[in-house]
């Protein structure tokens, strides 16, 4: 995360909400997940949980042109990073394996 934000040019604190999705978002808890540095210190209320978000938005953009049309400006905005390939992306990972002690 530290990675895309600097690519964004963004600092953690820039961002309003933190949607975290799938199985992963739906069991995590988020205070631990900050905690360990897995997530960004933002206040609990800038995370949203939303489960199997990638399901509700394929069965949304099947029945509804309007959202269809919405997913399809969202997916021209998007920008793929490769996260392997960014230079210090390697270091940055192993330095994160040392969690802190709390």
């Amino acid at each position: 995360m530290e990675l895309l934000l600097e690519r964004a040019g963004l600092a953690a604190a820039d961002l309003d909400e933190v949607v975290i999705g799938g199985a992963f978002g739906t069991r995590l808890r988020v205070s631990s997940a900050v905690a360990i540095g897995l997530l960004p210190p933002l206040p609990e209320e800038r995370f949203r949980q939303v489960g199997n978000a990638a399901g509700a938005g394929a069965r949304l953009a099947l029945v509804s042109r309007v959202q269809r049309a919405r997913a399809e400006e969202v997916a021209r905005r998007i920008q793929y990073v490769e996260l392997l390939t960014q230079p210090d992306f390697g270091s940055r990972f192993a330095r994160q394996m040392y969690f802190p002690v709390c």
